[in-house]
């Protein structure tokens, strides 16, 4: 029994399907003297044979099983197991219960942004700018929210403050999140699967099809006809609607109800018009880019700006980011922009989408350093829920500490050097390393070798990468 998993690994015997999931796997580390005596072979090797040992997957799998069953926990990164085994992501959850509520200042100067955009834009080069709020699972499920999440709260949300901000200011918007949930009864299939996080196959074509039509109605043109051909209606899931089952990696796969599965045609002719098509969104929109092969409504330069960053469908065969795009000549290109994201992302602001256009076409307007700190705070996942909790334990606002927070930052960088355009410069830096993740876990690490604060280590990198410009 001792010898088996030493037998595995050796010779697979056995085939075992891979755990699901995002990580990345420890390779072997190469021998040398240096790495000996600092430990640091010894380290990773340990790590290796950790995640190389025989069976690895199965008792994974059968811990996960049994923490499942038992207490009702789930071994996937952000995942809540709600009442009746339907599962969130927390992230959801704590946009649904005022958690990320960003403040009503930020807020409304982003709204207004928007709205001078959408007009300027339209006025300018006939280009319609359309923010989207793509439907959200808990706002879908509310019935199925864990009590310590608090469901019944009535706080003030980003979601329920857009929407009052936008009709303000009356800003042209499409609300698919309750457009969703006035449907929910009524609609002969499911539009939210049990364990997937994202809108079902029948869900997504939905989407794709109001899009559609409001791009017709808008500009007055006739695009090409969507059909159903077929529908599959079956309980074994295909693609994303599972998503959230396979990130825990049970040993069984969950019951559930069957799911609609459309298979689609586009009717195409001479007396169809294909406009020019922008989507800076999340990942609800690869099951229109994917499954829905929404491309065929749209001219070929048809692209998403994933998180308003990596370029699709480009990326597949060579990895684009928009900054290294002609950002003036992609936009007045463009018949329709569609910003559009779910509301767990909704404390992000479309990515400061807004903020790089209103540069683009406003240069000479009044800069807000500070608010460009706060921006990148709160794309910094990790570092924003940390400040929303210590706002908690001061008592204040999370919008107020933020605001200190970004002064923090930005008196940090002026101390360090009196030249303006250094230090917004090297700021900038500093924002765009907040936001990567791998990059920050690592610096987290010299800071803690170093004995060193992580705002120090972040400015150096920071400085660094400006300097080797």
């Amino acid at each position: 029994m001792l010898l088996l998993p030493l037998i595995q690994v050796t010779y697979l015997f056995i085939k075992l399907e891979p755990l699901g999931g995002s990580y990345v796997p420890a390779e072997k580390p190469v021998f040398s003297w240096d790495a000996w005596f600092s430990d640091n072979y010894q380290e990773k090797f340990n790590k290796y044979i950790e995640e190389h040992i025989g069976f690895r997957e199965f008792f994974i799998r059968l811990n996960n099983q049994l923490d499942f069953n038992i207490f009702k926990i789930a071994h996937a990164e952000g995942v809540v197991v709600g009442k009746k085994n339907y599962m969130f992501e927390e992230d959801y959850l704590l946009e649904y219960n005022g958690e990320l509520f960003i403040g009503k200042i930020p807020i409304e100067r982003k709204v207004r942004q928007i709205k001078f955009l959408q007009d300027y834009l339209k006025k300018t080069y006939n280009i319609d700018l359309i923010p989207v709020f793509e439907p959200g699972k808990a706002s879908f499920f509310p019935e199925y929210i864990p009590d310590k999440y608090h469901p019944n709260l009535n706080k003030i949300t980003n979601y329920k403050y857009y929407i009052e901000c936008f009709d303000r200011y009356n800003v042209k918007y499409i609300d698919m999140n309750a457009w969703f949930k006035s449907i929910k009864n009524t609609s002969k299939y499911s539009l939210f699967p049990q364990y997937g996080i994202h809108w079902s196959s029948y869900g997504a074509m939905l989407a794709m099809d109001s899009l559609a039509k409001y791009i017709e109605k808008t500009r007055n043109i006739d695009l090409p006809d969507i059909s159903i051909t077929k529908i599959n209606y079956t309980n074994k899931l295909q693609g994303v609607d599972y998503d959230m089952g396979k990130a825990m990696n049970l040993l069984f796969k969950m019951p559930t109800y069957k799911m609609a599965y459309p298979k689609i045609s586009f009717i195409n002719d001479k007396t169809k018009t294909k406009p020019s098509v922008l989507v800076i969104g999340d990942s609800f929109y690869f099951s229109l880019l994917g499954e829905g092969k929404i491309s065929n409504l749209f001219k070929d330069d048809h692209q998403l700006w994933y998180y308003g960053s990596k370029v699709f469908p480009d990326s597949y065969t060579k990895e684009t980011f928009a900054e290294q795009l002609d950002l003036k000549k992609e936009i007045e290109k463009r018949d329709v922009i569609f910003m559009m994201c779910t509301e767990r992302f909704l404390h992000t602001a479309f990515w400061n989408f807004n903020e790089h256009l209103y540069k683009l076409y406003f240069p000479n307007y009044l800069k807000d350093t500070i608010n460009d700190i706060e921006n990148g705070i709160r794309r910094y996942d990790d570092w924003y829920k940390l400040l929303i909790k210590a706002a908690k334990e001061k008592n204040i606002s999370t919008e107020d500490w933020v605001r200190i927070n970004a002064e923090f930052v930005f008196n940090e960088g002026f101390s360090k050097n009196t030249n303006q355009k250094y230090q917004d410069s090297v700021l900038l830096e500093v924002i765009k390393i907040r936001n990567e993740k791998i990059l920050m876990r690592n610096l987290f690490k010299t800071a803690t070798k170093e004995h060193s604060f992580i705002d120090d280590i972040v400015f150096r990198e920071a400085s660094k990468r400006y300097n080797e410009k």
